[in-house]
């Protein structure tokens, strides 16, 4: 049991690095001069920026290939 929890943490991990690298990539452009916090907990992404402008829209799963943002005055969601 204990392997296989340690085996699930190491997959876990490594999708968690994946994906906070394909948010720094997408939005590299839009805010190459703004701080980028990623948070990936359980099946959602959370990202937080010092640009009110520049917020993420649809968190996605970890499955998915391709994340949606959009620039929008709106609070994180």
């Amino acid at each position: 049991n204990y392997v296989i929890i340690r085996e699930l943490e190491k997959q876990r991990n490594t999708i968690r690095k994946s994906l906070m690298l394909k948010v720094k990539r997408y939005l590299g452009d839009v805010i190459a001069h703004k701080n980028v916090f990623v948070m990936v907990w359980d099946k959602l992404l959370k990202l937080r920026t010092d640009d009110p402008m520049v917020k993420v829209v649809s968190p996605p799963s970890l499955h998915s290939s391709s994340l949606t943002f959009s620039r929008t005055p709106r609070a994180i969601l």
